[in-house]
C-alpha cells in the first residue's frame, strides 16, 4: 500500500513538473498581451480537465461518496528549531524551477523582443 502510494506521489510530481516547465515556455514564447491572456487561461483549463471530466461523467451517487471520504493519517512533518522542513524544502526547489525557466525560456524571448 505505500509502495502504491510513493508510486502515484512520484508520478504526480513528474506531471506536475513537466506542466510547469511546458506551461512556461507555453506562455514565454506569446508575443502579445492579449495573446498571452488566452494562452494562460488555456493553460489553466488543461490543469483543470481531470476535475471537469470527474464533475461531468461522475453520478452523483459518487461524487457524494467521495465527498464523504475521510482523508488518510498521515505522520506530520518535522520541525527543526521551530522551522517546517516541508516548508524549508519547498522554497528552494521553488527557486531553482523559476530561475531555470527564466534563463531557458523567458530571459532570451525578453531579449529577443527589446532587439
Amino acid at each position: 500500500r505505500k509502495a502504491y502510494i510513493l508510486m502515484l506521489a512520484v508520478i504526480r510530481i513528474a506531471v506536475a513538473i513537466s506542466l510547469l516547465c511546458s506551461g512556461c515556455m507555453y506562455l514565454a514564447f506569446t508575443d502579445s498581451m492579449a495573446d498571452l491572456l488566452l494562452n494562460a487561461v488555456a493553460l489553466e483549463v488543461v490543469l483543470m480537465v481531470d476535475e471537469l471530466i470527474f464533475e461531468a461523467a461522475m453520478s452523483s451517487r459518487v461524487k457524494h461518496l467521495v465527498s464523504n471520504l475521510a482523508p488518510m493519517p498521515l505522520q506530520p512533518w518535522r520541525v527543526w528549531r521551530g522551522l517546517d522542513l516541508k516548508a524549508a524544502m519547498v522554497l528552494p526547489v521553488l527557486c531553482i524551477v523559476l530561475a531555470t525557466c527564466w534563463f531557458i525560456a523567458i530571459r532570451p524571448h525578453v531579449e529577443r523582443m527589446v532587439e
